[in-house]
């Protein structure tokens, strides 16, 4: 579907036509290109381009003329504005053909570039012409082949698909085709979906990464030998209980005087603290009431 043109197409109006005719005769289409179902062309009646949207023998259907044309006059199929801006935009755009089978290959048709895919045949290649760029939606569920030439899928990995899915593939040579892109019509990734395999996956990889950090220690290298010993030094008196005597000779140690509690002080430590210099010791008495 799209505009069509050739070369050398000349002949004359067969008929004298009125303004706003939507039909006229040719004296000749043979040099006329044929227009299939959705196909125009432009055609020039001397100083009027006509879109033509169907020949049928030698009478063209067309849009409303603006003006009456004489028999006689020369219909030809020229460069004209109209052809070349309606030919680029047929670049540009895209064009639904019929929906296509799924076989073994599946055959991309002429007619279009966007095909629904019916059935549930899989396949592994396609029968296409080289440099086709085409777009594909599956209607249901099969299963396409990965092959690195006649079906590079993404992942290098097969892919089945589902109603609705979107695949957009390129010919890179006939019967040669590289899908693109292709979309799910659930929005998951066709490459690193979450399942189960992936997630056991995963859950693999941390487990021998955490075990890899228990022999952290244990490496060579890892630490200094004057910094392990400190290490070690450090688990030992952790993991070790102090005694009471212990931790009343660290505190003693810390400080210069002589600590008591209730019911530990008579007369005699009175009376000595009251005097330092009668103590033995020389240590400050430090009470508490």
């Amino acid at each position: 579907m799209g505009v069509k043109f050739t070369n050398n197409a000349y002949t004359t109006l067969a008929s004298t036509i009125s303004a706003s005719a939507t039909s006229f005769d040719l004296a000749s289409a043979a040099t006329f290109p044929a227009l299939a179902a959705g196909d125009w062309m432009y055609v020039s009646l001397t100083d009027e381009v006509v879109k033509v949207t169907a020949i049928s023998g030698v009478t063209c259907t067309c849009d409303a003329v603006s003006g009456g044309h004489s028999a006689g006059i020369a219909v030809e199929l020229r460069m004209t504005a109209e052809l070349l801006n309606d030919f680029a935009e047929d670049l540009q755009a895209g064009h639904k053909g019929g929906d296509i089978a799924s076989a073994s290959p599946t055959v991309i048709d002429t007619d279009g570039d966007y095909f629904d895919v019916t059935g549930t045949t899989g396949f592994a290649a396609f029968t296409v012409a080289a440099n086709r760029h085409f777009t594909l939606q599956f209607a249901g569920a099969l299963t396409m082949t990965h092959h690195a030439t006649n079906l590079d899928l993404p992942g290098e990995d097969d892919i089945t698909t589902a109603a609705g899915d979107v695949a957009e593939f390129f010919s890179t040579g006939t019967n040669t085709v590289q899908c693109v892109n292709y979309t799910r019509a659930d929005g998951t990734a066709v490459v690193g979906s979450v399942d189960a395999t992936s997630v056991t996956a995963a859950g693999a990889l941390m487990d021998s990464e955490c075990a890899g950090l228990a022999a952290v220690k244990a490496t060579t290298g890892t630490f200094l030998t004057a910094d392990q010993t400190k290490l070690d030094g450090i688990e030992a008196s952790a993991t070790a209980d102090q005694s009471s005597g212990e931790i009343l000779t660290a505190i003693e140690n810390g400080v210069d005087s002589v600590h008591y509690v209730d019911g530990s002080i008579d007369g005699e430590h009175i009376s000595a603290t009251m005097n330092p210099a009668l103590t033995s010791t020389g240590k400050a008495l430090v009470m508490g009431f």
